[in-house]
């Protein structure tokens, strides 16, 4: 509960800077993060820090994973019902507000949606990969996405893809799940840029 208070806060000063400045939201979120990442580390005690930054998935209970998959079918619902003026806000706020589209709502919900699948994955993949979990698999799917809905269900099927490739990997070599999920993403990445849109 606290990860998500503190990652819903950093959402809407980013929103803020973004709406006070022309800097684009790709680097406020690089300056944050970093910002975060470093204060973070300094505040972490040692024996922690490895935990902190690439997860831990032998200390998630069966209580915690259902919780989480709660929670994530929660974030595909609200997601599937604000999508349209999300997305209106985002390539068209003008005609969003003229439209009677409740755009500033849906950016707010939408914030609180990011904010509450980073504290979910920070949980299986720690805070160092998952500010890169939520950017690889997007970026796969605009190398073969024609449409915004093909774009979000290819992104949803990479990020699953990698979770599942990721987690066999570490089990079959014995190695860390965060580090093995995003270097599987990485590799879809590869695999998509030699592919047509098809979505």
């Amino acid at each position: 509960m606290g990860a998500f208070l503190f990652l819903f806060a950093a959402a809407l000063l980013i929103l803020g800077i973004e709406r006070r400045t022309d800097l684009p939201v790709d680097a406020i979120v690089g300056v944050l993060f970093t910002a975060s990442l470093a204060a973070g580390i300094l505040l972490t005690p040692e024996p922690e820090l490895l935990e902190a930054l690439f997860g831990d998935f032998t200390k998630i209970t069966p209580l915690g994973a259902g919780l989480t998959v709660t929670a994530s079918l929660a974030v595909v619902i609200v997601m599937a019902k604000i999508m349209r003026p999300v997305t209106f806000s985002i390539i068209a706020p003008d005609l969003g507000h003229v439209s009677q589209l409740k755009t500033k709502t849906a950016s707010l919900l939408f914030l609180a949606m990011l904010a509450l699948v980073v504290a979910l994955g920070v949980k299986f993949v720690g805070t160092l990969l998952m500010g890169t979990l939520t950017i690889i698999p997007a970026a796969s799917a605009k190398n073969v996405a024609r449409t915004l809905l093909g774009f979000c269900l290819a992104s949803v099927l990479f990020a699953a893809l990698a979770v599942l490739v990721g987690m066999g990997a570490a089990y079959y070599f014995g190695i860390l799940a965060g580090p093995a999920i995003i270097l599987s993403g990485v590799l879809i990445f590869l695999l998509t840029l030699v592919s047509r849109p098809f979505v």
